[in-house]
């Protein structure tokens, strides 16, 4: 049985969503033949300290859009310079990174971070890399400095558009491979009714339903945005889901406990496993402009909100969205946020929103990705 790792990092959830639905899809499609895992893996190699000071950092960026957009102008300006950081914010996970593949029968790994991948390069010139690596761009329709690293490795992305900025980076054609972007498997099929979902969350009336997540770490201003609402005693429900930030959702329930019979009414959930019935039972959304939640959102048919994006790459999600009326870019503003709002709640405009949904289909290429890797250990033993 061949050993397969999706070295991921936890360092916002849009790597760790697209390794989990490839894993599941290939253990689907091919049972016992292979044994394959999903780890953060600068954390599994033994750098813990590094692991859970990253997630921090990422953290405190996503609350710096401005100082984040900068510094990927500079770094476009000075790729050089990319090397020179990850040579240094890198130096503990090196060493241990070439005991473990040392110590360790791997016949490949899929990485989809790419602190891993420029770690396995590094490992490759030193042969100590002699399984294939498949370096998997988180990014839809981006590849940013931060992402490339010659034609070591092949390329799996998830547009033309990150072909073709591949391509200008001047990467081997034939280290390129384009699929859809990969969903967890049974996504989409839900087993009950959007009433029964509602009941389920405490919501008993039949007012639109809007659904706020701003990722996993539930990082943003998201109380401004519920008092604009609030203030302006719309008939509608708030679900808000503010994933592994235990603080926000303390204080979410303390300031909003009460309102649940009101104009709006609010509901607010901790982390969830049952997201896509939570997106399924909401009829539009408010989210962080990241991969996973937007194609997850729009793979479901409904219209989507923008908040800030944190990342020039995350710009080009909300610009898909948008140029396909599908979707509207709010920014860090309240007022932008409450005015998409009352368009979305006038049945007449929701209705044309939701018509174009029709003209383009999210698809799930988390099975046509397993089976690409399935063809690929099976046809060769190293073809790095």
């Amino acid at each position: 049985m061949k050993k397969i790792i999706f070295a991921s990092h936890d360092a916002g959830g849009g790597h760790r969503a697209p390794a989990e639905a490839i894993h599941k899809a290939l253990n689907e499609l091919f049972p016992g033949k292979y044994d394959s895992v999903v780890i953060d893996f600068i954390d599994a190699v033994g750098c813990k300290n590094l692991a859970e000071n990253s997630k921090k950092n990422w953290d405190k960026m996503l609350a710096m859009p401005f100082i984040n957009k900068l510094g990927i102008i500079f770094l476009e300006l000075f790729p050089f310079v990319i090397k020179i950081y990850y040579n240094i914010y890198l130096k503990t996970f090196f060493p241990l990174l070439e005991k473990f593949l040392g110590e360790n029968k791997i016949d490949c790994i899929f990485s989809t971070h790419f602190f891993n991948s420029y770690a396995l390069t590094l490992m490759k010139k030193k042969n100590k890399v002699n399984f294939p690596v498949f370096q998997f761009i988180a990014e839809i329709y981006d590849v940013s400095v931060i992402w490339h690293f010659g034609n070591t490795f092949p390329y799996i992305v998830c547009s033309e558009k990150a072909k073709q900025l591949l391509l200008k980076r001047k990467t081997r054609e034939d280290l390129i491979h384009v699929f859809p972007y990969p969903i967890k498997p049974h996504f989409t099929e839900i087993n009950r009714s959007r009433n029964e979902i509602k009941k389920s969350i405490g919501i008993n009336n039949i007012f639109p339903t809007l659904l706020i997540s701003f990722g996993a770490q539930g990082v943003g201003n998201i109380e401004k945005f519920i008092d604009i609402l609030v203030n302006n005693k719309l008939n509608m429900n708030i679900v808000v889901i503010t994933g592994k930030n235990k603080k926000l959702y303390k204080k979410l329930v303390r300031e909003y406990r009460g309102i649940r019979n009101g104009f709006p009414s609010i509901y607010i959930l901790g982390f969830v496993s049952n997201m896509n019935e939570i997106i399924y039972a909401s009829d539009f959304c408010f989210i962080k402009p990241g991969p996973a939640t937007t194609m997850e959102c729009l793979s479901l048919g409904k219209p989507v909100i923008f908040y800030l994006s944190a990342t020039f790459s995350e710009f080009t999600n909300v610009h898909f969205a948008v140029k396909k009326k599908v979707g509207f870019y709010a920014m860090d503003n309240e007022y932008l946020f409450l005015k998409y709002v009352k368009k979305l709640l006038d049945e007449k405009y929701y209705n044309s929103i939701i018509k174009n949904m029709q003209y383009f289909s999210v698809s799930n290429g988390a099975y046509q990705i397993a089976e690409f890797l399935d063809r690929y250990l099976s046809n060769s033993k190293d073809q790095n």
